[in-house]
């Protein structure tokens, strides 16, 4: 009896004994094949990985975040011009006066180069004085009386150099920094993108043909593109004489002083907190639009007229498909000819078709949702060394994993600013305002308070 109890027991303590060392062997085989698993994991992911950290780093520039000067107080700048009751574009691209729509459209002529060197995309149709002391557009009678005696401010004094040259001329310097703006919202980014004809992507400078702040909710998985109208005349600040603040056209941030100037003067002037930026030459979006495949958007066909959208880009011999849906694809040259062009229409209509085309671009690569694709465009951009962006990698992949997250779905709004601006002729080696054929170039002038508030009320809903 007790041998049988013993032998049990040495049977029980044996059993227990091989099924610990059988346990210990598959979790030992467990444990290798986990291990040999996340070395092949970790392989590939170096795999994918090394490649776009390579990349990234041919496109990733540092721009020093600064403390503004504390002896500088910005002041939003007074309205230039006529204001009361001088015609003035409104939002829908007709001329308005108070707030009577005349139904004119606003026309641009071609466009052209001031003294400067800057081009600008003069109106065409300007409002005049007749001799019935009303306004006249063109050869229509608006029928309101023009009171030209009112809001026109005194011109700044004028001192002269030694020379007998007027001073205040805008001379090539380099802002140091972004001045450091704290974020409004916790969940709103804004991104400043610019697209520039520069070939030398590494000095950040050249004449910027697009600025668009693209603002993107968190919270709302909302999107909106705002694009600032390139010959909007501005204060920037410093580049006067003796560091008083020059004005000039908005584009001229980025030529005279590079991208901190842009940022910082857009930031001053409409109340924005943006402190990354993404630049693009015009080589660089032709091959983004063809690492998506092209582009599909909607154009206008107006056949015998130059300045159709289709008869526009196939002017320059580029073809376009028309789609069964009655949108055109576009290639990469095509969808940069159309975002371009000046001519049959405003400026408006230039930024539109600008915000059009990134929009399209945008819904086409998210609704995919083929990772292997967005992996390519991602790794090509950075590689193309015609992208530049002071966005760290680790900012933007949380970015673009919530803008993932929402989908094709996600909703882009769209705006341009001014909303509502007036044309006057600016004087940039005097420093003012003067009257047509006096040596000054055709600028367009707004009320920064009022588009102050535009902004704000479309950005961050107040």
């Amino acid at each position: 009896m007790n041998n049988q109890k013993r032998n049990a027991g040495f049977g029980s303590a044996f059993g227990a004994k091989v099924r610990r060392v059988r346990t210990r062997k598959t979790l030992k085989i467990i444990l290798v094949a986990l291990i040999s698993l996340l070395l092949i994991i970790t392989s590939a992911g170096i795999a994918i990985i090394a490649p776009l950290l390579q990349a990234y780093n041919h496109s990733y520039t540092k721009v020093p975040i600064i403390t503004r000067p504390p002896d500088y107080t910005f002041v939003i700048p007074p309205i230039m011009g006529n204001t009361d009751g001088k015609p003035y574009a409104g939002e829908n691209g007709n001329w308005w006066i108070g707030d009577h729509d005349t139904g004119i459209k606003v026309e641009y002529g071609s466009t052209e180069t001031d003294e400067s060197g800057e081009e600008f995309t003069p109106i065409a149709n300007e409002p005049v004085v007749g001799s019935n002391g009303n306004w006249w557009i063109g050869d229509h009678d608006t029928g309101e009386k023009a009171d030209v005696s009112v809001g026109i401010p005194e011109p700044p004094p004028v001192t002269e150099e030694p020379n007998g040259k007027p001073s205040g001329n805008a001379k090539p310097v380099t802002v140091n920094g972004i001045y450091k703006v704290n974020q409004k919202d916790p969940d709103i980014e804004n991104i400043l993108l610019v697209g520039t004809d520069s070939r030398n992507m590494s000095s950040l400078k050249g004449r910027s043909d697009t600025m668009i702040v693209c603002s993107y909710n968190k919270r709302t998985g909302k999107a909106k593109l705002i694009s600032f109208m390139r010959d909007t005349l501005v204060p920037i600040e410093g580049l006067g004489k003796n560091g008083s603040d020059l004005w000039q056209r908005l584009n001229a941030t980025f030529s005279l002083s590079g991208i901190a100037c842009t940022v910082n003067t857009i930031n001053q002037l409409f109340g924005l907190d943006i402190q990354r930026f993404v630049i693009i030459n015009f080589e660089g979006t032709e091959k983004l639009v063809d690492s998506c495949g092209g582009v599909d958007i909607k154009l206008t066909d107006t056949p015998g007229n130059p300045t159709g959208e289709v008869q526009w880009i196939e002017s320059f011999d580029i073809k376009v498909k028309k789609n069964s849906d009655g949108t055109y694809h576009l290639n990469g040259e095509a969808a940069l000819m159309h975002m371009r062009q000046r001519y049959g229409g405003s400026d408006v209509s230039r930024t539109n078709r600008q915000r059009n085309v990134m929009m399209a671009l945008f819904r086409q690569v998210v609704s995919s949702r083929d990772i292997t694709e967005i992996y390519d465009l991602i790794r090509n951009a950075f590689n193309s060394k015609m992208f530049q962006t002071n966005i760290p990698l680790s900012e933007m992949l949380d970015l673009a994993a919530s803008v993932a997250s929402n989908g094709a779905n996600m909703s882009i709004g769209s705006h341009r600013i001014p909303t509502e601006y007036w044309s006057i002729y600016y004087h940039f080696g005097k420093q003012q305002e003067v009257g047509r054929g006096q040596g000054g170039a055709q600028v367009i002038s707004i009320d920064f308070a009022e588009q102050r508030k535009k902004v704000q009320e479309f950005v961050y809903g107040k």
